[in-house]
């Protein structure tokens, strides 16, 4: 998202900076933010670290970072960006009229997702999240007019619930699933909370079977987490996926492919992108 247009004041810039991360933002002509440089380049990241060149891997500065790495941060979180905006758009061709609409994003980080679907003219965006991301919505509610909501609250596998979720027409859950122990019940949950369409972006496992896979490691949000909450870098079939979501009531279930755009394959590799819709 670009937030140039908006003309950021240096206090709104140092706010930035020091609320956003993960997601892809372009702050000003000399700061952005986004995951995807870390994820392109790992070793990078690490040395420019360790050398106190950098304060965060998430956000740059380009007066503080070398011209070489600026320019691969920048084409880096384009991608990321691209790929954002392309989920979006992708929701928004299926129900192009807004205005009635509701939206959540589940694991929202700072807001990208539901602050894009207010601007676009949703009637309510919600974003639900285990950190605290409230800053980064006010901020980008005062900054760009849109009028998204954070919930300080996140789904719950032991529950196997988000604690209040309503239901909207329009579900986001990117990036979330690898992360549980419960899949399927999480994936039960957000369709039961999903009136008319739900993204997901979720690594998944080559096979015709109907499978899940759990690695080893600890939980990275749940690091002390006793069985069974206590796995990572989960895993679902596709045949799974379309599976359970015909078995929640979805009627037409539509994958979006990896375009050239995005992040590539060196990160990408098993994710996939589903949409499915009632």
């Amino acid at each position: 998202m670009d937030l140039r247009p908006y003309s950021l004041s240096e206090a709104q810039i140092n706010e930035a900076r020091r609320l956003l991360g993960y997601q892809p933002f372009i702050v000003s002509d000399t700061v952005r933010s986004g995951a995807a440089y870390q994820w392109m380049y790992p070793e990078s990241v690490a040395a420019a670290q360790h050398l106190g060149d950098w304060t965060s891997p998430w956000v740059v500065d380009k007066n503080r970072v070398p011209a070489t790495d600026w320019d691969l941060f920048c084409d880096a979180t384009a991608r990321q960006r691209a790929m954002y905006e392309d989920w979006i758009d992708a929701a928004c061709r299926f129900l192009p009229d807004l205005s009635g609409l509701t939206m959540a994003d589940v694991a929202c980080n700072s807001g990208y997702f539901p602050v894009a679907f207010s601007l676009r003219g949703a009637r309510d965006a919600h974003g639900f999240d285990m950190i605290n991301h409230g800053g980064a919505f006010d901020l980008l509610n005062g900054v760009t007019g849109s009028r998204a909501v954070f919930h300080h609250v996140a789904y719950d596998s032991t529950s196997h619930v988000v604690p209040g979720m309503e239901e909207y027409d329009i579900v986001f859950a990117t990036a979330i699933v690898e992360h549980l122990s419960d899949p399927l019940q999480f994936l039960h949950f957000i369709s039961s909370r999903c009136g008319k369409l739900l993204l997901l972006f979720v690594p998944t496992l080559e096979t015709k079977d109907l499978a899940i896979t759990f690695n080893e490691l600890k939980s990275v949000h749940f690091p002390d987490a006793p069985f069974p909450v206590c796995f990572d870098s989960v895993r679902l079939s596709v045949p799974l996926i379309y599976r359970s979501l015909e078995l929640c009531g979805f009627n037409r279930i539509v994958e979006m492919h990896r375009r050239d755009t995005w992040v590539p394959p060196s990160f990408y590799r098993n994710r996939r992108v589903f949409m499915a819709l009632r």
